[in-house]
């Protein structure tokens, strides 16, 4: 990965967290709002779509390649079970 072609920012969307006496990072003496990520090859990072992120620009002459995707996690529906499969179901007596 060439330097300076940008890492992701997070900024923490509760403003208020600042004021928390409880340190996120170790030598830290307030919540930082802001966390940084180093980039590397073939890093994956997944976040909750309410995080407000970005990423710096890329100062290196290489291109540099960003996927972005949703993912949307839906329960299968529940299944009607009839009588015969409640029975199978039950542990024996």
């Amino acid at each position: 990965m060439p330097p300076e072609s940008g890492n992701i920012e997070f900024v923490d969307p509760v403003r208020e967290r600042v004021m928390s006496g409880y340190p996120m990072k170790p030598g830290f003496t307030q919540q930082p709002r802001r966390i940084v990520y180093r980039c590397r090859e073939g890093l994956l990072v997944m976040f909750p779509f309410w995080l407000s992120h970005g990423v710096q620009p890329n100062r290196s002459q290489d291109m540099r390649l960003s996927l972005a995707f949703n993912i949307d996690c839906v329960p299968k529906p529940l299944q009607k079970m009839k009588p015969a499969d409640i029975n199978a179901v039950q542990a024996p007596s």
